[in-house]
């Protein structure tokens, strides 16, 4: 049902609007006959569609339907506003039998150009790329949400890792699929801190950013103040140990990755 084409028909813009108390409405005709074979075919349906359509059959000698009344009240609210009644001649194409259509090869290569610009982290290089030592000013958490994000647009896993691959250093190996699965199964502000997957995603994301000449969110500037030498990717966070006063109840890290601890 073209419901753009139903309004155009019924309403516009200028008509003298009608209230439902108007005493001019008292006389209304209530012939069901009428009213509903006429709405039905001003709005260019068929009985059995607008039966189906309102969830039931409705009968045509039941003077007591609240549809009927409605759409007696709404003709001749129409008939007073001088509005037309008649449904005006039109041509409506009859919608083919839908057809799954094949890509076209121009389609077919703009997708793959798109995901291979998604793959592609352009040719900057970072301070300490060359070394793989360059200092990350993010989360794991945050990393992994970037992450997750690419993959919902269609990338493989594999051809991601291969991706994040090529942030490494010449001669210092490649990163495994199964280490960034791992990676992000995670689900701790810090957890994750020392693999792989971490800092490759990070080198990523952050010449991403400058290949698209995108500021630093507000979220990366806070970390790089909070982090002026880069998070911390030697110590695990579920390994470590560390001294603590007797009140010290709890150790926990907040948004930034910084720790904070909670006394008794």
């Amino acid at each position: 049902m073209d419901v753009d084409l139903i309004e155009r028909i019924l309403f516009s813009d200028d008509e003298e609007e009608i209230d439902d108390d108007d005493l001019r409405l008292l006389s209304y005709n209530d012939t069901p006959g009428e009213t509903e074979a006429d709405f039905q075919k001003t709005i260019g349906v068929d009985p059995e569609e607008y039966g189906t359509y309102m969830g039931y059959l409705i009968s045509l000698s039941d003077q007591t339907s609240d549809v009927h009344k409605k759409a007696s009240l709404f003709f001749h609210k129409r008939e007073l506003q001088g509005l037309p009644i008649e449904t005006p001649e039109r041509n409506v194409a009859k919608p083919e039998a839908s057809k799954k259509k094949k890509p076209t090869k121009s389609a077919a290569k703009g997708k793959s150009d798109s995901k291979e610009r998604l793959l592609d982290a352009g040719d900057y290089i970072l301070p300490g790329e060359v070394e793989g030592d360059v200092d990350i000013f993010e989360t794991p958490r945050e990393v992994r949400r970037k992450m997750r994000a690419l993959l919902a647009k269609g990338v493989t896993q594999a051809a991601f890792a291969r991706a994040l691959s090529q942030m490494l250093p010449e001669g210092s190996g490649t990163l495994n699929p199964q280490t960034m699965k791992a990676f992000l199964a995670q689900k701790g502000v810090m957890d994750g801190n020392t693999s792989k997957a971490f800092y490759c995603g990070y080198v990523f994301f952050e010449k991403h950013r400058l290949r698209d000449n995108k500021p630093m969110s507000k979220h990366r500037e806070t970390m790089e103040e909070l982090h002026p030498t880069g998070v911390d990717t030697t110590n695990n966070p579920k390994t470590t140990r560390y001294i603590v006063s007797s009140a010290t109840r709890s150790l926990g890290y907040d948004q930034y990755g910084v720790m904070h601890s909670s006394r008794y």
